[in-house]
């Protein structure tokens, strides 16, 4: 059922998109991601941008501060989203760049393969039905690709997913603490 709502809000985004011939994209993924993801940055253009690597070991960092682990599964979940993105349509006469926000583009994301391969793409827009973004794509394509896929990419600019802030434990709940309790004495 959350298949086919989001393949019938894709196609509603598709049509809904003005002044521009649409190409239905089939399973068409934004990026062809063959090999393993070594880094991801996302930048919001103008404001700031956040770069995380992988190391050999396989845990997720912020580039260049080896000591800010991030969360792996969270990572990984983003990854295969992003290497899963899919098309919803490819804009066969778009209009302008400026006018669907790609010059200059609200974000850019460069995903690097451990093959040394760098995927590319600059996110503009959103659509006017607020189903999807407009999308530059590496080899100039113009295409919009689903919003509630990509939102979670365009998140980490400015919440990286940080592993939970344990906390500890009341002394109640703390296997081995004892808990003492004074006892009265009698004493005013």
């Amino acid at each position: 059922a959350v298949w086919y709502r989001q393949r019938t809000q894709d196609k509603q985004a598709a049509e809904a998109t003005p002044g521009a011939a649409t190409e239905a994209a089939g399973d068409q993924n934004l990026f062809s991601v063959e090999g393993e993801v070594a880094g991801l940055r996302v930048e919001h253009v103008g404001d700031k941008a956040v770069e995380m690597i992988k190391d050999e070991a396989g845990q997720w960092s912020l580039a260049g501060t080896p000591a800010s682990a991030l969360d792996n599964t969270a990572m990984d979940t983003v990854i295969g989203s992003l290497a899963a993105l899919p098309v919803v349509s490819s804009l066969q006469s778009p209009p302008a760049l400026e006018e669907l926000g790609l010059n200059p583009p609200s974000y850019r994301i460069l995903v690097s393969m451990k093959n040394g391969e760098q995927l590319i793409a600059s996110v503009g827009k959103i659509t006017p039905t607020g189903s999807g973004y407009y999308i530059l794509s590496g080899d100039r394509r113009i295409l919009i690709v689903n919003e509630y896929s990509l939102q979670p990419v365009l998140d980490l600019v400015d919440k990286p997913p940080f592993p939970p802030t344990p906390y500890p434990l009341p002394a109640e709940l703390t296997p081995g603490a004892e808990q003492v309790t004074p006892m009265s004495t009698g004493v005013p």
